[in-house]
């Protein structure tokens, strides 16, 4: 019977250090360089962030980033727009189950939009401050300067809207400039909330939230 010393260096074990790595499937080393993506892009910006540094951080060669994005402004698009890809996903599937995209007032649905929604824009507020100054000044290759890549997610609210709130007979509400206008009062407020108050006399998430609920509802119905 034959043995097999791990520190043997004839072929037939491991050279002497060497750990036998499991192999990864596709998802999770696409999960681990979007995680170490959003950390050095927060951390540095995104002209100062390097591909090199972010595959380090997720443990990964670098011609992995671009064998799964392909390049570093379609990572970074990927980390921006999948910090509400999800929840969007989420609302949009509660939407067509539990309303059959037809609610029969606004109070409900509006709340969990509100609310939802400014939870994921604030837990994620940093890497959104990155991207929104980087995309005003021209900075992401590729992308144009002022180019809307989160108004992209915004073209299903508008079905949702269409759809859903038709019903209702709302006169003289222009659907895809109230659905912005409303994303942009969230964005502001979860994501520069604390330039916009006194830092010794911040609201509180919950009566912002109170609040552009009722903005929502009623500056959706109540149209003279």
């Amino acid at each position: 019977m034959s043995t097999t010393n791990p520190t043997d260096v004839s072929g037939d074990g491991p050279a002497p250090g060497r750990v036998r790595r499991q192999r990864r499937s596709g998802d999770e080393v696409r999960r681990l360089i979007l995680d170490a993506a959003l950390e050095v892009f927060s951390r540095h910006g995104y002209a100062q962030a390097k591909t090199r540094d972010i595959a380090t951080r997720a443990g990964v060669s670098e011609p992995d980033i671009f064998r799964h994005f392909d390049s570093k402004a379609k990572l970074f698009e990927r980390v921006v727009l999948g910090t509400v890809a999800g929840f969007m996903r989420d609302y949009i599937a509660r939407w067509d189950d539990v309303y059959q995209g037809r609610p029969d007032d606004l109070e409900k649905p509006a709340r969990e939009w509100t609310e939802g929604m400014y939870a994921v824009l604030w837990e994620n507020r940093r890497i959104l401050r990155v991207y929104l100054a980087a995309a005003s000044q021209g900075d992401v290759d590729g992308i144009r300067a002022g180019d809307d890549l989160l108004g992209r997610l915004l073209a299903e609210y508008e079905r949702i809207g269409v759809e859903g709130f038709g019903h209702l007979q709302i006169p003289g509400v222009d659907v895809e400039v109230t659905l912005r206008a409303c994303f942009g009062m969230i964005m502001s407020l979860a994501v520069y909330g604390d330039s916009l108050f006194p830092s010794d006399a911040h609201p509180g998430r919950q009566r912002i939230l109170d609040e552009c609920t009722a903005m929502i509802v009623h500056g959706w119905l109540h149209r003279s």
